[in-house]
Order: C-alpha cells, then structure tokens, then sequence
C-alpha cells in the first residue's frame, strides 16, 4: 500500500515544486532488492534510510508506531479496503520486510512541521488537498 502512496504523492511534485517544496522518502527499513525495484517504478526521487527512525518517531508521536495485525483480520476493515483500492493503483506487491511500522507525512516550512499525518490503519493517506494547502501557505 505504499507503493500506491508513493506514486500517488509523486504527481503532485511539479505542483510542490512550484512552492518550492522539496519532495524526499524515508524508508525505515534498506532490503536493497526491494529498494532496486521501488526507487524507478514508484518514487524515482531522493530516497534515503532512516537508520534510527526519527522519522517514524515523530510521525507516531514520540516512537515509531507500531501498527496492529488485528486491523487485517476483519474483511470488512478499513485495512482491507485500502489493500483493495491499492491493488488496482500498482501493478506489483510483496510482503517482504516488516510491514507493521506505521508510516506518515510531515510538509515542513523553514524547520517547522506545518502539517502531519500519521498512518492509523493499513494504507490510510494523507488526503492531497491537505498537503498542497500546507506547502502553499
């Protein structure tokens, strides 16, 4: 579901960079096969490793969030809808890595969080308008 994120948020770059907002993806985990295949087919900008997880720490509030298996288990969860609309957005999956560290979005002005949105279940997204209405004010 965060290939669907990545290309999803890779469309608004040219509207980002109109107000000089600088797009980068932070990984929490470097699994180098994985990271050959998704680098030039879902985000073919900066990429790096976040080594200590600062990123997942700030997102999830102090700490990296741990996400919940118990939201896969219910088909009529949000967790599977979002795997659903995913599936028809990206043409390729896996399961590899640990997939149960929470993600989410900061858009930062002058070193400041202006917006911030932290993934409560499987494949939640920042809406758009929300994140091009924070990097233009």
């Amino acid at each position: 579901m965060c290939r669907e994120e990545a290309l999803k948020l890779w469309q608004l770059k040219p509207e980002l960079d109109k107000v000089g907002c600088k797009l980068v993806c932070l990984l929490h985990e470097n699994i180098p096969e994985e990271v050959a295949q998704f680098k030039p087919e879902f985000w073919p900008g900066e990429l790096y490793h976040d080594t200590d997880k600062a990123f997942f720490a700030a997102v999830g509030g102090g700490k990296p969030r741990a996400m919940s298996l118990m939201g896969l288990l219910n088909p009529f969860g949000k967790a599977w809808k979002n795997a659903s609309r995913a599936k028809t957005a990206v043409s390729s999956s896996n399961l590899k890595g640990n997939g149960l560290v929470g993600g989410g979005l900061l858009v930062m002005k002058n070193g400041e969080v202006v917006y911030g949105f932290q993934e409560k279940n499987f494949g939640d997204h920042a809406p758009t308008e929300d994140i091009l209405a924070a990097a233009k004010n």
